[in-house]
């Protein structure tokens, strides 16, 4: 009979466990883990909703707000996967402009071929991917042999020498 007893109160603090954790109000790490943190904290929300929107692993190193053609626009500069970004968004939320390092071997032939033919000594220390206005353009920051910087379109055409 005592074991009986037993065995009934178990399944009743059983049943009243497995209800109490039913009716329990959800968890609010969820909420939390997507609220900006660190310098991220300083984004106006249209901001952060688009940043977090497309890049949800990026890791924020920091945030500067800027004047670009008389229009306010935040720059978030970044990593994600191994690769450093800057994306500048405007107030809004809009993309203005995602800059992206990437590695030589991503960065078209005909890019690396009228490089070599305009500036055969040039001597690349960093490649960039430029999306802005859903145009993409290369840019190739020299350490010598060349200007400071070049822009080519994907197809290999220089755009402007930047210094």
């Amino acid at each position: 009979m005592n074991r009986r007893l037993n065995g009934l109160a178990i399944a009743t603090w059983g049943a009243v466990f497995s209800i109490a954790v039913a009716l329990a109000p959800a968890p609010r790490a969820q909420a939390q883990a997507t609220a900006p943190t660190g310098p991220a904290a300083r984004l106006p929300a249209p901001v952060w909703a688009a940043f977090h929107a497309g890049h949800p692993s990026a890791v924020v190193k920091g945030v500067s707000r800027e004047r670009e053609d008389g229009k306010t626009v935040w720059e978030v500069e970044c990593t994600e996967q191994g690769r450093n970004m800057d994306i500048t968004y405007f107030a809004d939320g809009s993309l203005a402009v995602l800059e992206e390092s990437v590695p030589a071997a991503d960065v078209p032939a005909a890019v690396t071929a009228a490089l070599k033919a305009k500036y055969p000594k040039a001597t690349v220390s960093l490649w960039e991917r430029v999306t802005r206005d859903r145009m993409v353009e290369y840019e190739a920051h020299l350490k010598s042999g060349g200007p400071g910087e070049l822009v080519f379109t994907p197809d290999g055409q220089l755009v402007s020498p930047k210094k």
